[in-house]
Parts: C-alpha cells; structure tokens; sequence
C-alpha cells in the first residue's frame, strides 16, 4: 500500500509541477508578443526547449530547496540515499533522466518512450522507486507530520 501511495503522490507532484510550469510557459509567449499560433507552428523545436528548460528549472529547484512546488504541497523532498542533499549536476541529470526517460511528449520517438513510462510506472508502483532513482542513488521521501499532542489538564 505504502507503494502505491507514494507513486500517487508522486505523480500527483508531477501533475501539480506540470501544470505549472505550462502557465509559466504560456505567460512568458504572451508577455514576449508572440501569437500562440507562431509557437506551434515551431511545435518540435519549442518541445525541445520547452522540456530542457523545465528540466532546468527543476534541477535548480531540487538542488537548492530539495523539491519542486509539487513536491513542497505534498510533503515530498529528493535527496541522496544517504539524506543530504542532491548537488546541481547530479539534479540536472536527474531532471534529464526523468524528462527522458518518464516523459518528452511529442518527439518522434513517443511510441518507445510511452513503453518506457508504463514500465517505469509499474516499477514505481511495485518498488516505490523510479529508474533514475536507482540509477543516481536518489529517494524521494515523504515528510512525516508529527502529532500534535492535547495537553490533558
């Protein structure tokens, strides 16, 4: 059970990063004075850009605060197997992994990298680890929440 909570949670960050990071997206094409039309039209490229610079930015968050917004909601952190915290390389490439290897929609490859997201996801559900935590000696950790105790009068 404790599996399958945790990969909820999981995605359910994901989800909540996602989302976003797109109205992120889509703020800054409406602030640059570019038509929304003009940036699908270049669909493939900005895939590119669009997954690397999310990449980036979660790198950079995972290494300086240890979670995404995502993460933060749902009382998850990334750290190292031996609970410090992840250094901006290894994060990057872990965000690289994780973009590569658990998403990166719309490249001409998808077929492969759906078959690779359904097996990491059946690996996430019946271990509680992705890939690229095994690979890079992660753990995403669930923060306990303490209880409060009633003082008894």
């Amino acid at each position: 059970m404790k599996n399958i909570t945790i990969a909820v949670e999981r995605t359910a960050a994901t989800v909540i990063d996602f989302c976003l990071m797109v109205g992120l997206i889509l703020t800054v094409i409406a602030l640059s004075g570019n038509s929304y039309e003009s940036v699908l039209a270049i669909a493939w490229r900005s895939n590119i850009l669009g997954f690397g610079s999310l990449a980036l930015i979660e790198a950079l968050l995972v290494a300086s605060w240890g979670k995404t917004p995502g993460m933060a909601l749902l009382g998850l952190s990334v750290r190292n197997q031996d609970s410090t915290k992840l250094s901006f390389p290894k994060s990057l490439l872990r965000s690289l992994l994780i973009f590569a290897l658990g998403s990166f929609i719309g490249l001409p490859m998808y077929g492969l990298i759906y078959i690779a997201w359904g097996i990491n996801l059946e690996k996430l559900l019946l271990t509680g680890t992705a890939f690229w935590d095994d690979l890079l000696h992660t753990a995403v950790i669930k923060k306990q929440r303490q209880k409060v105790q009633e003082a008894t009068l």
